[in-house]
């Protein structure tokens, strides 16, 4: 069954797992590569303990800096605005 503590995330064609990790890791978000079949192609970002929503919405942004950075287009406003609202 899925861990309540543990997210995993697909990374978009094109991303590299380590670049995406080393990137982020200089905006002091630290995200673990995925395991056996699924490594390089996911990474998992854990949340035990108590985050709060603005922990997490800075998670976010910085994992959008860094895929905006790696070349990847998408609509920000629109994600935070999900975020947000959920």
């Amino acid at each position: 069954s899925p861990a309540p503590t543990l997210s995993v995330f697909k990374y978009p064609v094109g991303i590299s797992d380590i670049d995406f990790r080393r990137l982020l890791e200089k905006r002091r978000v630290v995200v673990a590569p995925a395991l056996g079949e699924l490594k390089g192609h996911y990474f998992r970002m854990g949340h035990m303990g108590s985050l709060t929503e603005e922990e997490l919405f800075v998670a976010l942004k910085r994992i959008m800096e860094v895929l905006e950075k790696m070349g990847l287009r998408f609509d920000k406003g629109k994600i935070l605005k999900t975020f947000v609202e959920s």
